[in-house]
């Protein structure tokens, strides 16, 4: 069998069956989708090599709800594909940008793609804010260890405004005053917390998705599940960039190219945060020997990229582009 086992996490079901049309054949994994999201029956009926997940949460950017799925994706494919020895976590709106086999090629070794780089800690910082931790560090991430949030909610989450108006049934100023009460609320909950005890010897940060072999990933769930390590990080900012980071960061006897930074998703695309530009198969060139996978893939309006999936010409399609 492929040693190779993908991880997914979705919310969007339209980007993850080309994902998976594509991805079935020739590797195994789990899927986990948002709990909010809508199933149609046998919608996945037809998988051969991939499975959804036991149970099912709702997922809230920058939410701890993100790190609780990426630990049930971690057990349950350790306990389904025994003879896995490498694995990789996604998101449902990537796409391959090589062919199977060079893919399977990319991955399989022993090299671990996870970008990882060390966060500047100092207990004289507690609160700082983000505008303080950009003129200090150049970045939002050494704030981020010195406050806490609580983002796993429509009404406290600040990606969340567009949904709870819709749940509602109200404009934005009223959006924002029934969400500005709730923050206030957990903000008034959360000043009681005091600085984060040093449960790790250096925090690091990076890039969410990683891919990572056996061994690595079995001490991530061991360490993740620890009662301690869910509590230093159930109130930090943006967990997914942080969690793993530190705990493979502090492992013992660390995999050597955990310090090289590689990335398993090329980051540089031309998509905008709000998908609002389509991906064309000439983009994909850009990570052809970068980074397997690109995100943020849009089938409502990447019509090049979806009809060459639905005709099975995507990897010729992407192969050419090497030409």
């Amino acid at each position: 069998m492929n040693p190779v086992v993908f991880l997914i996490i979705a919310h969007r079901i339209p980007p993850l069956k080309d994902l998976l049309r594509l991805l079935d054949h020739d590797f195994r994994g789990i899927i986990h989708i948002d709990s909010r999201t809508h199933i149609p029956d046998g919608e996945f009926a037809g998988l051969r090599n991939f499975h959804l997940t036991s149970q099912r949460l709702s997922v809230y950017w920058g939410g701890f709800n993100m790190m609780r799925v990426e630990l049930l994706l971690i057990k349950e494919a350790l306990e389904k594909f025994q003879d896995a020895s490498k694995f990789v976590l996604i998101s449902g709106d990537s796409l391959p940008a090589m062919a199977p086999g060079a893919m399977q090629a990319a991955l399989e070794g022993d090299s671990e793609y996870l970008q990882i780089h060390e966060v500047a800690y100092n207990s004289s910082e507690f609160r700082m804010s983000e505008e303080q931790s950009r003129k200090n560090y150049g970045r939002v991430h050494e704030s981020r260890f010195q406050n806490y949030v609580y983002w796993d909610s429509e009404l406290t989450n600040p990606m969340e405004r567009d949904r709870v108006q819709r749940m509602f049934s109200v404009n934005e100023a009223t959006s924002n005053y029934i969400m500005g009460m709730a923050r206030r609320v957990a903000g008034n909950i959360l000043k009681s917390f005091g600085p984060r005890p040093k449960l790790f010897e250096r925090l690091y940060f990076g890039q969410q998705w990683w891919a990572l072999n056996r061994r690595t990933v079995e001490y991530v769930l061991q360490r993740g599940e620890d009662p301690a390590v869910q509590s230093y990080f159930e109130f930090l900012a943006v967990p997914d960039e942080h969690m793993v980071q530190t705990i493979v960061g502090n492992m013992p006897q660390p995999h050597s190219d955990f310090a090289s930074g590689r990335m398993l998703v090329h980051a540089a695309h031309p998509l905008s945060r709000k998908q609002l530009e389509p991906l064309r198969l000439s983009d994909l060139n850009y990570s052809k020997h970068l980074r397997p996978f690109v995100r943020k893939y849009n089938p409502e309006i990447s019509m090049e990229v979806k009809d060459s999936i639905a005709r099975g010409e995507y990897y010729d399609a992407i192969s050419r582009l090497d030409g």
